[in-house]
């Protein structure tokens, strides 16, 4: 396993900059779960400053940047239902994952 720096982020490490342009020809869909998974790196980041700022923009409520906040809250059950199924399973891999190659 990656040895990571005092104060990094497990999955928050330095990203080529060629991956958020290319994401920024697109828009960031952020849901609680994820903000809340992001709080330690959105609190002090190290790494990623530009798509840290455009976050931070729109929590901030500037609607301008390409991110966008989907409120499980405010969609029909069937989609919550299954953003949160998505949500477990994702938790779930990841754990599967590391135990494997880890």
């Amino acid at each position: 396993m990656r040895q990571l720096s005092s104060g990094q982020h497990p999955y928050i490490a330095p990203t080529d900059p060629r991956v958020w342009q290319a994401l920024a020809q697109k828009r960031l869909m952020l849901t609680p779960m994820i903000v809340g998974e992001l709080k330690s790196w959105l609190s002090g980041p190290k790494e990623n400053l530009g798509v840290h700022r455009q976050i931070t923009a729109r929590l901030n409520g500037d609607e301008t940047v390409p991110v966008d906040l989907y409120a499980i809250a405010d969609s029909p059950d069937s989609e919550r239902l299954r953003a949160f199924t998505y949500y477990v399973n994702l938790i779930g891999w990841r754990k599967r994952w590391f135990a494997r190659y880890c």
